[in-house]
């Protein structure tokens, strides 16, 4: 492990060269400081976490990208028997997924929605499935409509699938999906295991399928203020949460990595942006 790119990270002096030097990183230093950093923490999915605000933003945003995608397609899910959808990276929770099934309910494809649910941590899988987390915390900061089916939404989620393995490692044996989602993940990855993760969702994905991503993104000095906001964060036990190795690209390298598909649309906002592309 790089200890003191680590050491930097957590002190929030990581010069501009050494940011410039995070993406060529090797994948054991993701792979090493995320998991110190998820054993100690709590969970993500708190009101009074740090990023908490920012996470239901850009998940939002993901989601009205969704949205747009099944107002075009919608003659064609109505006549779908089933919906498959997936989520790399879900992590505690599957966010990203709830917001997405947000958007399939309102267009009252909910029932016909089959989940697939992938992380590298099986216990926030587990745990996911078993609902273990805030879910009302979600449903409530995320605006779901008073109509909607909440006990649909838990029971697709104890009946998902879920896959323990990493995101550029994807299995043969997975189907071809609908919608394929990667919700503030590939930050966690590398600049040539980005590319990767870019190309496994490609893989999964059936002509015309939604393939959809958000990540964070900074320059350097924004990196650092962010950093200096984490550099106390503790759990309740508190304990220092240390801050995970993580590198950022543009929002057009990173569109540019999918090489069979059609890019439809974007979202760039302060910290994070959005888009979304088509399976040719």
């Amino acid at each position: 492990m790089n200890l003191k790119i680590f050491r930097k990270l957590n002190n929030a002096t990581l010069t501009k060269e050494e940011f410039n030097l995070l993406p060529f990183l090797d994948r054991k230093d993701y792979i090493g400081t995320a998991k110190i950093r998820f054993f100690k923490l709590d969970s993500h999915i708190d009101k009074k976490h740090i990023d908490w605000k920012i996470r239901v933003q850009a998940n939002n945003d993901l989601s009205l990208l969704l949205r747009k995608y099944i107002r075009k397609n919608l003659s064609k899910f109505n006549k779908s028997k089933k919906i498959n959808l997936i989520e790399l990276g879900s992590s505690l929770g599957a966010i990203t997924t709830l917001f997405a099934l947000r958007e399939i309910d309102r267009a009252g494809l909910l029932s016909k929605v089959d989940i697939w649910l992938l992380d590298i941590y099986k216990k926030g899988l587990d745990e996911t499935r078993k609902l273990e987390f805030n879910v009302d915390l979600i449903l409530k900061d995320g605006k779901f409509d008073n109509k909607f089916d909440k006990n649909l939404l838990k029971a697709k989620l104890k009946s998902a699938s879920i896959i323990k393995t990493d995101i550029i490692k994807l299995p043969k044996s997975l189907p071809k999906f609908d919608i394929i989602l990667s919700g503030f993940t590939h930050h966690h990855l590398n600049i040539a295991d980005k590319k990767i993760a870019c190309f496994e969702m490609e893989k999964i994905a059936k002509k015309n399928a939604f393939i959809g991503v958000g990540d964070l993104f900074f320059n350097y000095q924004q990196f650092i203020e962010w950093l200096k906001k984490h550099k106390n964060e503790k759990n309740k036990k508190q304990e220092k949460i240390p801050y995970a190795i993580e590198s950022f690209i543009p929002i057009r390298k990173h569109i540019n990595f999918f090489n069979r598909s059609t890019f439809q649309f974007q979202i760039f906002k302060k910290y994070y942006y959005c888009f979304y592309l088509t399976k040719k």
